[in-house]
C-alpha cells in the first residue's frame, strides 16, 4: 500500500512539473528597447525638447544648443559650456548664456580650440506663468 501511494504522488508531481513551463519575458513582451535604454530621460510637464551638439572642425568648436517647451512656456534660457577633458575631469572653457521669449530657442556659436578632448553640457530654463522647469543635455565628446 505505501509502494502505491508513494508511486501516486510521485506520478501526481511529475504531472504538476511537467504542465509548467518557466518562460523569460523578452524585450519585446516587455516593450523595451536595448538601443534607445541609454537615451532614457526624465518626464517633464513642459519640456518638449532639449539638444547639446559639438563639433570640431579645423580648431573650431561648433557649439549648438536648442531647446523647445510646450505652447505653456513664455521664456526659454539656455547656458551652454564648452569643456575640455583634464587628467582631473572636465574643466569649463567657455560658457554661452542666452534668454529667447517664446516656446523655443537655439544658441549656435564658435571657439578656437588646442588639441584635446572636448564636450559640450547645456543647461536649459523653461519658464511659464506656474513657475519654471530646468533640464540639461550633454553632447558626445569630440577630439582634435
Amino acid at each position: 500500500m505505501l509502494k502505491k501511494t508513494l508511486a501516486l504522488v510521485c506520478t501526481f508531481c511529475l504531472l504538476f512539473a511537467m504542465g509548467t513551463q518557466a518562460m523569460a519575458a523578452t524585450s519585446v513582451e516587455l516593450d523595451t528597447d536595448p538601443v534607445a535604454a541609454d537615451q532614457i530621460q526624465p518626464r517633464y510637464n513642459d519640456i518638449v525638447n532639449m539638444y547639446a551638439d559639438l563639433s570640431i572642425s579645423n580648431g573650431t568648436a561648433y557649439v549648438y544648443a536648442e531647446a523647445e517647451g510646450s505652447s505653456n512656456v513664455t521664456k526659454i534660457t539656455i547656458k551652454a559650456t564648452l569643456q575640455k577633458k583634464t587628467s582631473s575631469g572636465w574643466s569649463a572653457v567657455k560658457t554661452w548664456s542666452d534668454t529667447i521669449n517664446g516656446n523655443s530657442a537655439s544658441l549656435d556659436e564658435t571657439y578656437p580650440v588646442s588639441s584635446g578632448t572636448y564636450r559640450v553640457t547645456a543647461t536649459f530654463t523653461f519658464y511659464t506663468s506656474a513657475g519654471r522647469e530646468t533640464g540639461s543635455d550633454t553632447s558626445s565628446t569630440e577630439s582634435c
